[in-house]
């Protein structure tokens, strides 16, 4: 790739609100022949994952049904309670869980009526949640019995 080219790509990434940004994680589990590891993808769910980022199938979902939940280092304690504190008040019930190992801070969408669109909703009403990364994880590995999860890490 030409300079020219990575610059033409730099201008445009520039540009980019990355508060629109959605990343999926495809549901599979790991294998693993010889040396090589394998992701073995989930067909029925994987076609999920597809529709949804890139068909834009999301049904319409009614948001005060949604469960939340707050993943959070015990560094972080007293911002997860103050932000449970915040869900409850805008009507969410909140499922909390205290790790050590959260490599970063996001919002988990561990079901497919999540979308981006209420995220970008819950971003007005708690603003320490802009900036912060979205993911669309039908696997629910973050999820704390919940629809969606806030995941508070150390750094």
């Amino acid at each position: 790739m030409s300079f020219y080219e990575l610059s033409q790509y730099a201008a445009f990434a520039r540009g980019v609100d990355e508060n629109k940004i959605e990343i999926a994680t495809l549901p599979g589990a790991p294998n693993q022949k010889g040396y090589i590891s394998y992701w073995i993808l989930d067909p029925q769910k994987t076609q999920e994952v597809i529709d949804r980022m890139i068909y834009r199938d999301v049904q319409p979902a009614d948001v005060s049904r949604f469960k939340g939940g707050i993943m959070y280092s015990p560094l972080r304690e007293s911002e997860a309670l103050r932000m449970k504190e915040q869900l409850n008040e805008l009507g969410f019930e909140v499922n909390m869980l205290k790790t050590t190992h959260l490599s970063h801070t996001r919002f988990v969408a561990n079901k497919n009526a999540v979308s981006v669109d209420f995220f970008n909703w819950l971003q007005k009403k708690l603003p320490e949640l802009n900036k912060v990364q979205f993911i669309y994880d039908p696997t629910e590995n973050f999820s704390v019995g919940s629809d969606f999860t806030i995941i508070l890490a150390e750094g």
